[in-house]
């Protein structure tokens, strides 16, 4: 009973399973990146909703195909999970917290045009 009573309490914040929608993955997932800037080999960016109003995001890289002396070592290149972060939002669905905490991490390449 107490569960139920906890669900309706969600429901009534906005937080329950009607908070979720799938168009708010791809914001909360653009919002990580537009903060943390994108890693060098950048593959994808995956949200998952976790619960109500919370949501993992990791964002995934190819890793270069090159061994330590900097020759290719002939390997599949498989992507590998590069960082990873726990966000909660707000009804609206703007990022109100991030563990570990949103930071610039990855500054933009310099334009290579002349």
């Amino acid at each position: 009973m107490a569960k139920k009573e906890k669900e309706k309490k969600e429901e009534e914040k906005g937080l329950g399973d009607s908070f979720f929608s799938p168009e708010l993955l791809g914001n909360v997932g653009s919002a990580v990146i537009s903060q943390i800037g994108k890693p060098p080999q950048f593959d994808r960016v995956q949200t998952c909703h976790l619960y109500g109003n919370r949501f993992r995001v990791n964002i995934w890289i190819v890793p270069e195909d090159k061994d330590t002396r900097g020759k290719s070592n002939g390997f599949t290149k498989h992507p590998i999970i590069k960082d990873s972060f726990f966000i909660t939002t707000d009804s609206d669905g703007k990022i109100e917290a991030a563990n570990p905490p949103l930071k610039l991490l990855y500054p933009p390449l310099p334009s290579t045009s002349a």
